[in-house]
């Protein structure tokens, strides 16, 4: 990543997903924060425990799909309502 915060994740990263960070020193104090730290992703034990995290995963998939054609047909017809 060459800079954060604003970072995203794919739904399938957060099955244990590891990315690496190096230290913004805009946002960061290089005295007390690492040049290079990895995050390991994963969701949360009440998410997993409640839904399964395969589950969560797939439902989470399906919601940025259907934000993403939302998106597209705002684009495509800005403004006018239309859905497509």
């Amino acid at each position: 990543m060459s800079e954060y915060p604003g970072f995203t994740t794919d739904p399938w990263m957060l099955k244990g997903h590891t990315v690496e960070f190096r230290r913004s020193d805009l946002h960061f104090e290089p005295d007390t924060n690492p040049d290079v730290e990895d995050l390991k992703l994963g969701t949360t034990p009440r998410l997993a425990g409640e839904m399964g995290t395969q589950r969560a995963l797939v439902h989470l998939e399906q919601a940025r799909r259907g934000a993403e054609r939302a998106y597209r047909e705002e684009r495509r017809y800005p403004g006018s309502g239309r859905s497509g």
